[in-house]
C-alpha cells in the first residue's frame, strides 16, 4: 500500500456500469518542482466510492492506495495496451477546504481585504 498527500483539485462524477461496477475519480494536486503542481488521479471503486461523499475541492487529504494494472486488447488492431489505476482504499482529510467567506476575506494577500497601499 502506498500513500499520497495533497490538495483536492477536482472530484469526478460517479460512474456506474451495467455490470454494477462503480468508480469515481479524485485528482490530488501535489507540490511540484520547476514544473509547478503535479496532478495525480486516484480512483475510488465499488464500496469505496462512498468515501468521496465527504470530500470537497480544496481540502488537504492523505489517501492510501494500491497500484492495479490490466491488459486490454484493441479489437481493431489486436494490439495489447497496459493500463494502470491508483486505486484508493482509505482517505483522511488533514485540512478542510477553505470556505467562501475565508476566500472572500482576502484580496491581494491581505487579511482584511483592503488594498496594501
Amino acid at each position: 500500500m502506498y500513500e499520497l498527500s495533497g490538495r483536492i483539485r477536482r472530484i469526478g462524477e460517479q460512474q456506474t456500469f451495467a455490470s454494477g461496477f462503480a468508480k469515481r475519480e479524485v485528482v490530488v494536486e501535489q507540490p511540484g518542482g520547476e514544473r509547478g503542481p503535479v496532478p495525480v488521479s486516484v480512483v475510488f471503486k465499488n464500496d469505496d466510492v462512498s468515501l468521496v461523499d465527504t470530500l470537497a475541492v480544496g481540502a488537504e487529504i492523505k489517501v492510501a492506495f494500491s497500484i492495479e494494472g490490466r491488459d486490454w486488447q484493441d479489437p481493431k488492431t489486436n494490439k495489447i495496451r497496459c493500463f494502470c489505476d491508483l486505486t484508493a482504499h482509505k482517505v483522511e482529510v488533514t485540512a478542510a477546504a477553505p470556505t467562501a467567506e475565508e476566500l472572500a476575506g482576502t484580496v491581494d494577500g491581505t487579511e482584511d481585504g483592503e488594498m496594501p497601499f
